[in-house]
């Protein structure tokens, strides 16, 4: 897997898109670009937003491809927080009148063809998966 780290800092971000684009260019993944930033946008956005509670911190990207899929691993030494323990957001109530929040992990987890998180080592590692070719459905 290909790796890059950058700083948690949202001025970073177009650096993590392009690397994530390339590396999934790379691996021959022929799914939708605007689901694959989307994912990495918002999942780089809450690490740099929320991991370190303001403090300096760093993000590593790792990319690549393993058994027909493309993964994007994002790791932060920050506060522990899986992602996958959170509840649904209410997508009912009026957009005016819902928490704000949530709907960026919702995201994710419904665009990805996994999702999976743990924390090792004082490290989140969360890792996104995303098959490398379209199946066929008849």
């Amino acid at each position: 897997m290909d790796t890059i780290t950058l700083p948690a800092k949202i001025k970073a971000l177009y650096q993590a898109l392009a690397f994530v684009e390339k590396a999934a260019q790379s691996c021959g993944w022929e799914g939708d670009r605007a689901k694959l930033e989307l994912m990495a946008e918002e999942i780089f956005v809450n690490i740099a937003g929320y991991a370190y509670g303001g403090e300096e911190g760093l993000i590593q990207i790792s990319c690549g491809a393993e058994k027909g899929m493309f993964l994007m691993q994002f790791r932060d030494r920050g506060k522990p927080f899986d992602p996958l323990k959170q509840p649904e957001p209410d997508l009912q109530s009026p957009a005016g009148q819902r928490p704000i929040g949530g709907l960026g992990v919702y995201l994710t987890k419904t665009c990805a063809d996994r999702v999976s998180y743990q924390y090792e080592d004082g490290t989140n590692i969360l890792t996104v998966g995303m098959y490398l070719q379209k199946e066929e459905h008849y």
